[in-house]
Order: C-alpha cells, then sequence, then structure tokens
C-alpha cells in the first residue's frame, strides 16, 4: 500500500508524503457538483473530477480505476480533503515513483489548495483495511 498525502515530508515503507508548492493554473469553476451514475452529486465538481481523472489516466494508464472515498464523497459530511484511491494493473517496480507525479499534475490543474490523499493499490500487494474503504468509493 501507498498512501501520498501532500501535508507532511516524510517517506515509510508503506507510507509516502510530500508537499509541493506549484504556480496553479485553475480550470474554470464549475457552478454544479460532480454527478454519480446514479444521478445523485459528489463533494466535487465536474472539472475537479475530470482533472483527476485525466491526471491519472495520463500517469498510470487507461487502466487505471481512480474512487473518491471519505467525506467528499459523502454528502452529509462537510469540509475534508480529497482522498483518492487508485487501481491499476501496472506492475513495474517504479510504480510508487508515479505517485509524486499524478500529485503535482492533479495541482497543477486545480491548484494546490485542497488538502489531496492518494491510497495506490498495487497489483499484488495485499488487500490491506484501508484498500477495503478505498474500494468502497466513487468511480471517477
Amino acid at each position: 500500500m501507498v498512501l501520498w498525502n501532500g501535508v507532511s515530508n516524510s517517506l515509510h515503507e508503506h507510507w509516502v508524503s510530500a508537499s509541493f508548492s506549484l504556480a496553479t493554473k485553475q480550470y474554470p469553476p464549475v457552478a454544479q457538483s460532480a454527478a454519480r451514475m446514479d444521478g445523485t452529486y459528489l463533494r466535487i465538481t465536474e472539472a475537479q473530477r475530470v482533472a483527476i481523472v485525466d491526471s491519472v489516466m495520463e500517469t498510470f494508464g487507461v487502466g487505471a480505476v481512480v474512487r473518491l472515498f471519505g467525506s467528499r464523497a459523502d454528502d452529509s459530511k462537510r469540509g475534508g480533503d480529497i482522498d483518492l484511491y487508485i487501481e491499476t494493473d501496472d506492475n513495474s517496480p517504479d510504480l510508487r515513483k508515479k505517485i509524486p507525479d499524478v500529485y503535482a499534475k492533479i495541482c497543477l490543474k486545480l491548484g494546490d489548495e485542497l488538502p489531496i490523499d492518494i491510497i495506490l493499490k498495487e497489483v499484488d500487494a495485499p488487500v490491506r483495511p484501508i484498500h477495503a474503504e478505498g474500494m468502497k468509493g466513487v468511480r471517477l
């Protein structure tokens, strides 16, 4: 398991964190939140959803799946960071090194004002409790 958290600066076996301060290009604001497949809405905008999906696909390929979980996937909650769960069929040994790339791409598209946590499920990694939570998320 790999967790990328854009707040702190520490590297552990199963936890990767870093902080970026980037010149940002803002996507145009969208008045309406992104729609779920069932017609209800997420607590991110459609522009944010598109930026996240595009960044993940650019970095991990079209076989990657990205899900939004945590408070931003729960309409009854307020505030919170953007928790992303990424599953990929890529089993390259350098897969973890792509996490800062996807984080930077998302920040360049959305700005770095919202905290973003990224959980990466590697192909052969055992399913841990955090993966189970991420798998319950809403597929973007």
